[in-house]
């Protein structure tokens, strides 16, 4: 993980990476120091190792979706959200909804 500021949180680091861009503020009660840390995007190379130039987001996390607040965690929740007629979600029929429970 690259760090860009100080152990306190109060300064940017001397030996801060290239890379690093953070974000000074006025120090707040909510937060701990006036350095929030923030790194720019990994760049992207092409197939000759050339950086690829504007910077553009790789998602090196996953296209996974969690669905289990509208689809419940288990099959037995599963089961009391569909309308078990048509293939969709059941709903109330003024709102169109999501049963609440």
């Amino acid at each position: 993980t690259i760090k860009c500021c100080s152990e306190d949180r109060t300064h940017i680091r001397p030996d801060a990476d290239p890379e690093c861009m953070p974000i000074m503020f006025r120090r707040e009660k909510n937060f701990i120091g006036n350095c929030m840390e923030f790194v720019r995007s990994m760049p992207i190379k092409d197939r000759f190792d050339n950086v690829k130039k504007p910077r553009e987001h790789m998602n090196v996390v996953t296209s996974f979706l969690d669905a289990s607040p509208v689809y419940g965690s288990d099959h037995e929740r599963l089961e009391k959200v569909k309308d078990h007629t048509h293939g969709y979600l059941m709903n109330m029929t003024l709102d169109d909804y999501l049963p609440s429970n």
